[in-house]
């Protein structure tokens, strides 16, 4: 894994080609995120528990964050990892 320095999280890139991108993202306390202008992004929960927004989150669940979405919490319960995969910028 390739560690990518980030302020909010743990994060690393798992896997990149011309047509993805996935990240893993780990974080044990509140965040504010920022989704991206350009392009929408999945989420998808690995571990731990707690709120995207006002919805909560558990392994297994998958969320789609929409380009230009406005910024969100995620307030985790426990320690928590996502996964995060996008198209990647031409």
């Amino acid at each position: 894994l390739q560690a990518i320095p980030d302020p909010l999280f743990e994060r690393s890139l798992i896997a990149s080609c011309p047509y993805f991108e996935t990240e893993k993202l780990a974080w044990n306390s509140s965040v504010e995120y920022q989704a991206n202008s350009e392009r929408f992004e999945l989420l998808m929960f690995v571990e731990g528990s707690g709120r995207i927004g006002p919805e909560s989150y558990q392994p297994g669940d998958c969320y789609l964050i929409p380009a230009a979405a406005e910024s969100f919490a995620i307030r985790p319960d426990s320690p928590s990892v996502a996964l995060r995969t996008f198209e990647p910028p031409a």
